[in-house]
């Protein structure tokens, strides 16, 4: 269940060199299950340094109440250094949305959540700023989510750290500049949580580092040793999970932990990615197409 992952960045700064990140998503809890005591244990049995949500943890609508308990008992479980950020998926609803709001989560709806400026990271020198976008899932992908983003990414509206200080997103959508020559001295490492891994190519235009999703189940039931049969979404199926890039920007999507329409996982077993960042050569080359990199 749980998996470690390197990934590697040319020009992470020293003091974000072995930053380690959990990433839990699709849960999709329809009932207390054993598998979820397995993942409690899992994450009881390591500690990094952010946990990362990107969303599904219902199934149905009528799954609020049992989703929130077994959530409860995730979120109890994570041991970070820095806290736990996450987003909603499209099967969250917001009865559930509401019920969340009381666990030790930061949840972020097309919002930014930049860690305090003091924090210690791993390795030497001085404190590194890093920040975590997070998009809404449970509406779809909005023009005023890629309004936001396109701010952050302009450099406007950088408040106070914490959540909300973005403010609300501007209704003039342009097209991004490009990220080259932005060098790393002059911005933070940029993470952004998308439930759906679809929008790689706009994470690529606003300069985000690397992009954690989830939503495809990792087809859910596969033909060995890794053809998806079905993803839930417009991605060909050779990406349905791995590391994905497009140009300079990673996109990791796990095959997450439960199942929707049928209970059944079939040679795609459950997943806790836990990624380790490292200074490095990027996997793969910079193309204008998607290209998963490496699978799993």
């Amino acid at each position: 269940m749980l998996s470690h992952v390197d990934l590697f960045l040319p020009d992470l700064t020293p003091p974000l060199e072995g930053l380690t990140i959990a990433h839990v998503t699709d849960l999709h809890v329809a009932g207390r299950r054993r598998r979820h005591n397995h993942i409690i244990a899992a994450l009881e049995r390591i500690e990094t340094d952010l946990a990362l949500f990107t969303g599904d943890y219902m199934d149905w609508p009528g799954d609020e109440r049992v989703t929130f308990e077994v959530m409860r008992d995730v979120a109890a479980s994570v041991r970070t250094r820095y806290g736990a950020v996450g987003v909603f998926g499209n099967h969250d609803t917001p009865m559930l949305q509401e019920l969340l709001e009381e666990l030790p989560i930061a949840w972020l709806r097309d919002d930014r959540f930049q860690l305090p400026a003091g924090a210690r990271f791993p390795g030497a020198g001085a404190p590194a700023v890093l920040e975590v976008l997070g998009v809404d899932a449970s509406e779809g992908w909005t023009g005023d989510a890629v309004a936001l983003l396109l701010r952050v990414h302009n450099g406007y509206g950088h408040g106070p750290t914490g959540l909300g200080s973005a403010g609300p997103a501007s209704s003039q959508v342009g097209v991004a500049p490009s990220r080259a020559g932005a060098a790393r001295s002059q911005r933070p490492l940029r993470l952004l949580l998308s439930h759906y891994p679809m929008y790689l190519p706009t994470a690529a235009d606003l300069g985000v580092d690397i992009m954690f999703s989830g939503h495809t189940h990792g087809g859910q039931c596969r033909v060995p040793p890794r053809r998806a049969l079905t993803n839930s979404s417009d991605l060909p199926m050779h990406l349905t999970s791995g590391i994905l890039r497009h140009r300079h920007t990673l996109c990791v999507v796990s095959r997450g932990l439960g199942e929707t329409l049928l209970p059944l996982r079939l040679f795609c077993p459950p997943h806790i990615p836990v990624y380790t960042l490292r200074r490095g050569p990027m996997v793969g080359v910079a193309t204008e197409h998607m290209e998963n990199f490496q699978p799993w």
